[in-house]
């Protein structure tokens, strides 16, 4: 279950080339990994793959693929948002753009916080991919909210579309804090994350990766900002509530597939941040429906 499929390079908004995101994959000893930059549209500006570059793309993770096929399988997806404001629906319904791909994740389903369309458009738009699909980063109430729990999780076991688990705070969701917190610990924290931002500028002379300094920042930022507010930061697939309990639950009744991905854009350290989203997986006991236990396991 060592798998990283959501990790982004120089060809959409990432900072990483293929072959670092590959070489920090191999180092973190993941058996799958997969580049899965943006789909053009208005989100970058324009920027991004799409038919006049898809190719080039292609062809750049053939080739790591074929040099370390005997250390992990290297596979090629984008990402596209999931929005008709952003995002030309009428290439999503040309599947030839997308043939040479191994999968294609869909991000801001039914998510009304990032103007995303509706679940019931991408199972229409599901027809013309010629390769598999999953959710990136789904919040789940959100993305199944016309569907109850079990039949979200048998929808998306029966036209087989993988979730996908986000461990990272990039994609991560405020939620209160427990009435039963420890008030101390609470405030501890607070002191120890405000420590942080102050010392993190002083370091930043000398650091030979400033984007790391930076990524700490974001993330210290991220959830002194959330205490301050009574809330904490966690994964959307921990989000204490009785509707991801229950889909959780039956995803592994029906056998829905679940991948993980961490969205990386910066760091080769991100890519190997997956330990949050296997323990998930080991305590639901999904083990069975890791992605790759169905796809790409010969590789």
């Amino acid at each position: 279950m060592n798998i990283n499929l959501h990790n982004h390079t120089t060809f959409s908004d990432g900072l990483l080339t293929v072959g670092q995101i590959v070489e920090a994959a191999i180092s973190s000893r993941l058996t799958h990994v997969g580049i899965a930059d943006h789909f053009e549209g208005r989100k970058l500006g324009g920027r991004g793959i799409g038919p006049s570059n898809m190719a080039e793309y292609l062809g750049e993770i053939r080739r790591w693929r074929e040099k370390v096929r005997s250390e992990i399988c290297v596979l090629a997806g984008v990402e596209v948002d999931f929005c008709r404001n952003r995002t030309d629906f009428a290439l999503l319904r040309e599947g030839r753009v997308f043939e040479g791909l191994d999968f294609v994740l869909f991000e801001y389903v039914n998510e009304p916080l990032f103007d995303g369309d509706s679940l019931n458009l991408l199972l229409e738009i599901k027809r013309f991919m010629p390769c598999p699909v999953g959710l990136a980063h789904p919040r789940i109430e959100d993305t199944f909210s016309e569907y109850l729990p079990e039949a979200a999780a048998g929808l998306a076991a029966e036209n087989q579309i993988f979730i996908e688990l986000c461990p990272g705070p990039r994609n991560a969701c405020f939620v209160p804090l427990p009435d039963d917190v420890d008030e101390a610990q609470i405030r501890r924290r607070i002191r120890e994350l405000n420590r942080q931002l102050e010392e993190l500028p002083k370091n930043l002379e000398g650091e030979p990766d400033e984007r790391l300094i930076m990524r700490k920042a974001i993330n210290a930022r991220m959830e002194l900002d959330a205490l301050l507010m009574r809330q904490e930061v966690m994964p959307a697939y921990r989000v204490r509530s009785n509707f991801n309990e229950r889909f959780f639950k039956a995803v592994k009744k029906f056998g829905t597939m679940i991948s993980i991905g961490t969205d990386t854009h910066e760091l080769p350290d991100e890519v190997g941040e997956i330990a949050d989203a296997v323990s998930f997986i080991k305590e639901h006991q999904l083990e069975r429906n890791i992605v790759t236990e169905y796809l790409w396991k010969g590789r």
